[in-house]
């Protein structure tokens, strides 16, 4: 279970606690926990708290499967409310990111939510029906075009800039078909002679500072070299391959959508802590 800096996913993981291990709760708030743990104290999804200490021999449920409406917050199941997209959406097989893409809902376009629990709704769309993130669901239909990319994108772009300018040949911003991009919270950083061994290795360095300094520049997950990125406790896997990730481009793999020529990186979009940087990833 990550334990967050906040109560959401939105907020860095500060650590991950142990199946079994017995935490304290000092507070709730809208499907979170505040807890105390042997990693510290932060946020966790109430979704994966239960009582007693779980029984190691059960097979696991997944949360969506497992939790019923716990608050004002969640939706029931035969309500059938209808929700907006509020920006082009990855509807997915599960309720998390670690569940394949079946494609990607349009921005305003009108759903049907079946159960909203631990951040997730299953919906019904014109792609079919799936999971996507609740916090991009409005009760309204969105008008206004975001503009402008978020601050912790602009923070990545400001610092690759300035200190790998020989390195990429552009940033490739917002844009409709991708969650992040379309969100403002996701830059593409397209890579010098991505084909050759030095881009490679022009690349690879920046996405380790990257990785280096998330906290200080608000990263999410990378993508790069046709490797996803989605944390420390996973590292590098595969992203073409897997089929999890990027299913909606299985026709059509090439340089761009295996992410060879750029490092897609997303942001958290306003959660970048600032401080001090560790260069030593550019100094390889």
């Amino acid at each position: 279970m990550n334990l967050r800096a906040g109560a959401g996913t939105s907020h860095r993981s500060i650590g991950v606690i142990p199946k079994g291990e017995k935490v304290a709760v000092l507070a709730t708030s809208r499907g979170w926990s505040k807890v105390r743990s042997s990693k510290g104290t932060g946020w966790s999804s109430s979704a994966y708290l239960v009582s007693k200490a779980p029984d190691s021999n059960k097979q696991d449920a997944t949360p969506v499967e497992r939790d019923k409406p716990q608050s004002e917050h969640q939706i029931s199941p035969t309500g059938g409310s209808a929700r907006y997209a509020k920006t082009n959406l990855n509807l997915r097989s599960g309720g998390g990111v670690n569940h394949r893409s079946l494609g990607v809902i349009s921005k305003g376009e009108k759903l049907t939510v079946h159960l909203s629990t631990s951040g997730w709704s299953k919906v019904t769309s014109s792609k079919g029906t799936g999971y996507v993130s609740s916090k991009y669901l409005s009760v309204g239909k969105p008008t206004a075009e975001i503009k402008s990319v978020r601050p912790d994108t602009q923070r990545v772009m400001d610092t690759v800039r300035r200190l790998s300018s020989g390195d990429y040949t552009s940033f490739g911003t917002i844009r409709p078909g991708s969650v992040g991009h379309s969100s403002g919270r996701a830059v593409d950083v397209m890579i010098s002679r991505y084909n050759s061994a030095g881009g490679v290795q022009a690349g690879d360095r920046i996405a380790r500072f990257l990785i280096d300094n998330r906290s200080q520049l608000g990263v999410s997950y990378l993508i790069w070299q046709d490797q996803i990125w989605l944390g420390a406790q996973k590292g590098w896997e595969p992203y073409s391959t897997s089929g999890k990730y990027g299913t909606h481009l299985s026709k059509n793999w090439n340089d761009t959508s295996r992410h060879m020529d750029h490092i897609h990186v997303e942001t958290h979009g306003s959660s970048a802590r600032g401080g001090a940087l560790d260069y030593r990833a550019l100094n390889d």
